[in-house]
């Protein structure tokens, strides 16, 4: 039934699908330029803090956006320019794709990767380190076997 109401619609107009989304009209949102500065401003305080995750309440505390705090971050998902990391923080992509590089660089000298190692890497706590080697599985750069992480499939094309 979803998919003849989803041949019906694009008849009617082009249909643009990313991930579990689905829009019409153009492939991205055309955004007012103030929402487009409270969505950079947002982007800028999650790119500040690098790796070093924030989570959602500290967001919180600095949005003064007039659009809600959870559909900002969703457009910034939908952008690739953050990253959910965690029940609740947010990485910026150029953060996340240092720490991939970094894993990598790690895993040219070494056959394994452990919580301790990442923490050693960028100085970081476990709160931050076990959310980032999560995502890292998550997204193959990783592999958990037991308390260690392996080099994952995806690690080999990110380090070309």
């Amino acid at each position: 039934m979803f998919n003849s109401l989803l041949e019906v619609l694009a008849r009617i107009a082009p249909l643009y699908i990313r991930g579990n989304r689905i829009r019409s009209g153009t492939p991205n949102a055309d955004l007012p330029a103030e929402l487009r500065g409270e969505i950079d401003r947002l982007e800028a305080v999650v790119r500040k803090t690098g790796v070093f995750f924030p989570r959602l309440a500290e967001i919180q505390t600095v949005w003064k956006g007039r659009c809600s705090l959870p559909d900002a971050l969703q457009y910034l998902r939908d952008e690739g320019r953050v990253k959910r990391v965690g029940a609740d923080g947010y990485v910026h992509a150029e953060a996340y794709a240092e720490c991939v590089r970094a894993v990598g660089f790690w895993f040219a000298k070494h056959e394994s990767l452990g919580v301790g190692d990442l923490k050693e890497i960028y100085g970081m706590t476990r709160k931050h380190a076990i959310p980032l080697l999560e995502l890292l599985d998550a997204d193959k750069f990783t592999v958990r076997d037991g308390n260690v992480r392996r080099k994952g499939p995806a690690l080999a094309g990110a380090a070309e």
